[in-house]
């Protein structure tokens, strides 16, 4: 284990399909982190600010274009916003989850695999999750990484920040609920105007707010999901 100033990473499994590629990162001087998705990047942002407003949206990039995306009210290029939530155990923050089902995985354009994590899928009919926590000295992490020995958690990396905290990515494994995917797909087809091209799959992230415990919860999909690229078995 060993912190850096970034993380990149991608979902896989052993048939070659796979997820977008997720990029988190610091700010520059400034304990503020930052997540996108290389199908989103310039598009969309996550920014964990160090002052605990944390946000989702648009960056202002995009906002200035003025082209019409689901979700978005124009009144502001924020999806949602929210403040820092209560730790989980003293000084271990869940600040978001990131969800890839394993039947939403597909065989998408090549990509630079260099300083890239492979994170293994999860079973057929599963979901592998990548979550994020923010660790203050002397966090009680549960383990050698957060939740490793609550959850069984696998550690994927972790950047240190100038303030002095943590933040840790970890992966581990779950089924949605029968209602989140009925929802997945319904929201499916407000996307169903994006085509597919030989360079880019059109996916999408359904994003929520837990009611549990404050994080931010996100799950990418395919726009148009291939019966060749899905799990039959």
């Amino acid at each position: 284990m060993g912190a850096t100033d970034a993380v990149r990473f991608f979902l896989e499994d052993s048939f070659g399909r796979r997820s977008t590629t997720w990029r988190v990162w610091r700010g520059a001087k400034t304990s503020d982190v930052y997540f996108a998705h290389r199908e989103a990047a310039g598009e969309l942002k996550g920014s964990l600010h160090e002052s605990g407003s944390w946000q989702y949206g648009l960056t202002s990039e995009r906002a200035r274009a003025i082209r019409n995306i689901p979700g978005w009210d124009r009144h502001s290029r924020h999806l949602t916003r929210w403040n820092r939530p209560r730790e989980l155990v003293p000084g271990l923050t869940l600040a978001v989850k990131v969800g890839f089902p394993t039947i939403e995985l597909q065989r998408l354009p090549e990509l630079d695999r260099r300083k890239c994590l492979a994170v293994p899928a999860a079973p057929a009919g599963q979901t592998a999750i990548v979550a994020m926590f923010l660790a203050r000295r002397g966090a009680d992490l549960r383990g050698r990484w957060p939740l490793e020995r609550d959850m069984g958690t696998h550690y994927l990396g972790e950047i240190l920040l100038p303030s002095g905290e943590h933040l840790f990515l970890v992966h581990f494994v779950l089924r949605l609920p029968d209602e989140e995917v009925a929802y997945l797909d319904d929201m499916r087809k407000s996307f169903a105007h994006l085509k597919d091209t030989e360079s880019r799959h059109a996916r999408f992230c359904r994003l929520t707010i837990s009611p549990d415990d404050g994080s931010l919860q996100l799950i990418e999909a395919a726009v148009h999901p291939r019966k060749a690229d899905s799990h039959t078995f």
